[in-house]
């Protein structure tokens, strides 16, 4: 609700929002990629999902599903935060902590513009949380979410560094069989 309360939906895209728009319209209409590429495909990528799903008749809608989409991985991104935030603090702090999450301006902001950062997000902070649990099974899943990270923005790889590290770090003690 507090980010709803931020934005007003309907307004065009002017900069990077309309390049990522632009680029997952082609790909669900085209269903396939564009002649042309932009720096990040991850979250044209995944908002052309929904395009391809959902019809409408105008831009607009597609802008404001854009733009809904990514406030709503934001929301969540409240999720992996807590349990993050858990591994560090007590529960009760723990809750406080997601909620200054969820009320920091820039991240309100960033949300309801239709760009990469909620998705990126997401993906990190779910990275991170489950590469700090014990499972070594929770850890592959985080490598997982550390490649799409990479897919979405370019920062993804020092995600990829940081998760390999806390990794090797959390199951020094363990030998792992990596082929079962």
């Amino acid at each position: 609700l507090v980010r709803y309360s931020f934005h007003n939906f309907g307004l065009p895209f002017t900069h990077d929002d309309f390049g990522y728009f632009v680029f997952a319209l082609d790909i669900s209409i085209l269903d396939n990629f564009p002649n042309y590429l932009i720096s990040s495909i991850g979250w044209p990528l995944f908002t052309s999902l929904f395009f391809q799903i959902i019809s409408f008749e105008n831009l607009f809608s597609y802008m404001i599903l854009q733009e809904h989409l990514s406030l709503w991985l934001s929301a969540l991104t409240v999720i992996p935060v807590y349990f993050l935030s858990k591994k560090f603090l007590p529960k009760k702090f723990a809750f406080f902590a997601s909620f200054l999450f969820v009320i920091e301006p820039r991240l309100v902001l960033n949300s309801v513009e239709g760009l990469t950062e909620p998705f990126f997000l997401i993906l990190f902070t779910s990275a991170l949380a489950l590469v700090l649990s014990k499972s070594i099974k929770f850890s592959y899943i985080a490598f997982s979410l550390a490649t799409f990270s990479t897919i979405v923005r370019p920062e993804g790889l020092i995600i990829i560094l940081l998760i390999s590290i806390l990794f090797f770090y959390n199951h020094k003690s363990q030998k792992i069989n990596f082929i079962k």
